[in-house]
Formats: C-alpha cells, sequence, structure tokens
C-alpha cells in the first residue's frame, strides 16, 4: 500500500448514491477507493474506480462489523463512507473499534446520529398526533411511518377512523396529519468550525421509495436559514439530506437522513462537489463557498451496461 494516499472505504457501492460519490472520490489526486457491497463483484458496475472491492455480510450479520474492520486494517483504510442508513446505524454503535484503530467513520457523531435516526428528536415542525388523538374523524387523513423509517418503506396514508384496525399491530409507528405538499430535498454540509452550504431541489418526479428521478435545482434564502438552524441545532457534520414538504406556503421537516441523498450527484452536477468537501471536512479542512449554482431543471437516466458473459 502506498501510505501517501488516503484510503477510503465506501460500502454499498451498488446503492443509489454511489456511483456519483465514488466518481468524484475517484478523480481526487490521492483518494484510493476500496468498495464493499453485499452482493458479488460480477454484478458490479463500479468496479473500475475502486482498487479492490469486497463482499461482505449484511449489516444485520454478526461478523458485519468485524468483516469492514479486517478490511480495513488489511488496506490501511483511513477513511470510511457508509452510504445506506442501516450500515451507518452499525457503524455509529461500534464507531468506537475503528476509532481505537485509527479509522474514521465519515459521519455526524454519536448523538446527532441517534436525532437524525428518529423522527420524534429532529425538531419536526409537522404535528405528531396519539393514539387517543386517533378517534377524532376531524384529523383524517394521516401519515403512518416508522419512527426509525427509511425511503418511505412502511409509509402509508390512513383516509378515515374506520381504517384503525390497521395500526393496532404496529409498534413504533409516529402519525401525522397528510400534507398534499411539493417534496423539497436539501443536501447539506457542514464543516467543524460551522460553515454551512446547501443546495435545494425540487423533486418534481420521484420512485415509490424516495427517490428523484427529475428534480428543478432553486435558491430560496428564507429556506437556506431554516437549513442552517437545523444543521446546526444537529451539530451536523458532514453532507447529510434534509426532506421538507412545501405546503401553503411553509417548509416543514420531514426527515434529516445522516448521509449522501439518493439524488446528491444532483447536486454535484448543479455545481458544488458535496462528495469532496465531505472529505474535507474529515481531513479538519474548512469546506469551500458555495459560488454558483446552476438552476436547472435536471434528469436522472438509467444505461444498460454489460457486466457479464454468456452462460
Amino acid at each position: 500500500m502506498n501510505s501517501k494516499k488516503n484510503y477510503i472505504l465506501v460500502t454499498a457501492i451498488g446503492s443509489m448514491s454511489a456511483s456519483c460519490v465514488l466518481e468524484n472520490l475517484y478523480n481526487i489526486d490521492n483518494a484510493a477507493i476500496v468498495g464493499t457491497d453485499i452482493y458479488p463483484a460480477e454484478w458490479q458496475t463500479n468496479l473500475k474506480m475502486l482498487e479492490k472491492f469486497y463482499r461482505v455480510p449484511k449489516y444485520n450479520a454478526k461478523n458485519y462489523v468485524k468483516s469492514i474492520l479486517e478490511i480495513c486494517i488489511m488496506n490501511e483504510v483511513k477513511f470510511v463512507f457508509p452510504l445506506t442508513d442501516v450500515e451507518i446505524d452499525i457503524l455509529n454503535r461500534n464507531r468506537y473499534i475503528f476509532e481505537n484503530n485509527k479509522i474514521i467513520i465519515c459521519i455526524s457523531d454519536f448523538d446527532t446520529i441517534l436525532r437524525c435516526r428518529d423522527k420524534t428528536k429532529i425538531g419536526s415542525n409537522i404535528p405528531m398526533f396519539s393514539q387517543s388523538d386517533l378517534q377524532n374523524a376531524d384529523i383524517y387523513p394521516i401519515v403512518a411511518k416508522p419512527k426509525n423509517g427509511r425511503s418511505s418503506e412502511g409509509k402509508f396514508v390512513l383516509e378515515e377512523s374506520s381504517q384503525l384496525a390497521i395500526i393496532k399491530c404496529l409498534n413504533n409507528y409516529i402519525f401525522q396529519p397528510y400534507f398534499d405538499g411539493q417534496v423539497i430535498t436539501v443536501d447539506v454540509i457542514r464543516d467543524k468550525s460551522g460553515n454551512t452550504v446547501s443546495v435545494s431541489r425540487i423533486e418534481l418526479l420521484r420512485t415509490s421509495n424516495g427517490a428523484g428521478t427529475v428534480v428543478e435545482i432553486f435558491e430560496d434564502i428564507d429556506l437556506n436559514e431554516i437549513v442552517l438552524n437545523i444543521a446546526n441545532e444537529l451539530n451536523i457534520l458532514g453532507c447529510v439530506n434534509f426532506e421538507f414538504l412545501y405546503y401553503r406556503e411553509v417548509y416543514y421537516l420531514m426527515d434529516v437522513n445522516p448521509r449522501f441523498s439518493a439524488g446528491v450527484g444532483f447536486s454535484c452536477f448543479a455545481g458544488y462537489n458535496f462528495v469532496k468537501e465531505h472529505l474535507n471536512v474529515f481531513l479538519d479542512k474548512k469546506i469551500s463557498e458555495l459560488k454558483k449554482i446552476n438552476m436547472d431543471i435536471l434528469s436522472k437516466k438509467t444505461e444498460i451496461v454489460k457486466i457479464g458473459g454468456n452462460r
């Protein structure tokens, strides 16, 4: 290994944000990438940007943390970029193991991650209903979603109180009013000195699991101020994403995801390299200022790539 390089382990290299993360790290002169995924190498499309690839167990396997640690030590990895919520959760709980080996998990601090992953603790301005409130017919429709959910999994809408039987078997759910608003995603980065940059987009088309496919980049000074206040309150470190609903001229905070968004590539394309600056945060550098952002409508396309031979 070349000790002059910054070896970076990137998990889940087949995930939604992976191509953008890998491409931008690949273009950093002294960065070398080690990639992992739960699926085999022959299913991966991003191998050309890696120095090494390892297939690892799922995040909930007993040997997941051990596997990631061993790969890091073997390859002199200095930084770990986890790309999925579930990996962030388990690496956050075990970060001391990596810190003892001088390996930095590039995420916000322990308590911040716990707050971000709990919808009741992020400081959302959307009201929450108790179980007793649900008997009131006047509050419907309502949204039911897991307290620690991700990517719209387990989320559904109750139209009337007659559907209450549905929630009897639900555990760890929250209930909020249904707002038929516009989904806004904001990529946010904050360094150790509190410098913060954000890029916002309206999600014009999105998949059922909440990933934008057609977006419009825009800027709103009021939203920038809201984002700055939330980032400071939560003590965000590095790149994360906030999700809002814009309804009747109010921005309602839905989620704080302590990772790169699935659409971080939109923000990079629009003019700010969140991936490079994320690394700079954990190199103890000041992030670059946002000089110009291109206010465009952007679309994500899918390409077909041959990755294997004939059987």
